[in-house]
């Protein structure tokens, strides 16, 4: 039997779930969505559990108990992203100089926070390139870490 892939919004308010039905190659159609009210503080055990029964209301509604879940974590405003123009350099120089160099250019400090970056263009000529550069608070990682610890069986 195939899984039904799922997209589950995690919203401060709301609870958003949609699948989507595949039209013409890479292009989707919404096929099912629902909301669902969050009256719970983010991440807490009531909100997990928010979680866990809309998942479970959602798949009664597509008759289909086999998902595969993708999430989709809010933007906060203790989270960074931002694009850094660097010299070309070895990766193990890049490893350990970009996340210095954007605290240097913002003046900002991430500490408490999962620090990510990826080459995102090449500029061979100008022996440059961009980074896009990602800061996402510890707490809020560990918060949605407990999404592992739920009981995820979800019985028709």
């Amino acid at each position: 039997m195939k899984h039904v892939e799922i997209g589950i919004d995690l919203g401060e308010y709301e609870i958003k779930i949609v699948s989507l039905s595949e039209m013409d190659g890479n292009i989707n159609k919404l096929k099912h969505f629902k909301s669902y009210a969050v009256n719970s503080k983010m991440y807490s055990k009531e909100y997990f559990d928010t979680v866990k029964n809309s998942i479970k209301d959602f798949s009664k509604k597509i008759k289909s108990s086999r998902l595969s879940l993708n999430f989709a974590i809010p933007y906060t405003s203790k989270s960074k992203l931002t694009i850094l123009t660097v010299p070309m350099v070895e990766e193990k120089d890049l490893n350990t100089g970009i996340k210095f160099e954007v605290e240097q250019q913002t003046g900002e400090k991430f500490l408490g926070h999962k620090t990510l970056w990826k080459k995102s263009n090449v500029f061979e000529s100008d022996n440059k390139m961009e980074i896009l550069f990602s800061a996402m608070p510890t707490s809020l990682i560990s918060s949605i870490s407990k999404f592992k610890t739920i009981n995820w069986k979800v019985n028709k």
